[in-house]
């Protein structure tokens, strides 16, 4: 909590990738896939966090996709 604490008051902040949220190629790297039924692509597992600087994004999350 105080490093998370501290990255925000240095103004980074950490990318959202919680389960089932939906997926953004733009704030998260896609580096495993499962496939699904479905059209909609949400995130299945966090792999490595990602931060944005003022909204800027300075590494993008990794992440593990899936279908439903």
């Amino acid at each position: 909590k105080n490093f998370e604490k501290s990255l925000k008051n240095l103004g980074l902040e950490k990318i959202e990738t919680k389960e089932g949220t939906e997926f953004d190629p733009a704030l998260h790297e896609a580096v495993l896939f499962d496939e699904g039924d479905g059209e909609k692509e949400v995130i299945k597992e966090t792999l490595r966090p990602g931060y944005k600087y003022d909204g800027e994004v300075l590494r993008a999350a990794m992440v593990k996709v899936k279908r439903v």
